[in-house]
């Protein structure tokens, strides 16, 4: 996590990133023939891999505050500003149990 502060007079500036990580799901115990479970599958569609493997992802939050005296200050602001989503996970269940 980055963040920066700035300040001008009675106002305050902040800019937050924030950086989550590739990861991988291992599901629960599936593994291959050899017993091991992959880092990851991407070569293969989401419901033959063993593992669910996610993309790393950014996340940004803005903060703008105004002091108005030494008992008020206001301050307004956002998280996640871009709206970024992470991947959505894959249901296995689905694939198997569907009706």
């Amino acid at each position: 996590m980055i963040t920066a502060n700035h300040y001008l007079g009675d106002w305050r500036f902040m800019v937050r990133a924030s950086y989550y990580d590739e990861w991988v799901d291992s599901g629960g115990g599936r593994f291959d023939t050899f017993g091991f479970s992959p880092a990851c599958q991407n070569n293969l569609p989401p419901e033959e891999r063993l593992d669910e493997c996610y993309g790393d992802q950014w996340l940004v939050d803005l903060e703008i505050g105004y002091t108005l005296s030494s008992r008020y200050r206001f301050t307004v602001g956002a998280e996640n500003v871009f709206d970024e989503v992470p991947e959505e996970e894959f249901d296995m269940a689905s694939q198997f149990f569907s009706g």
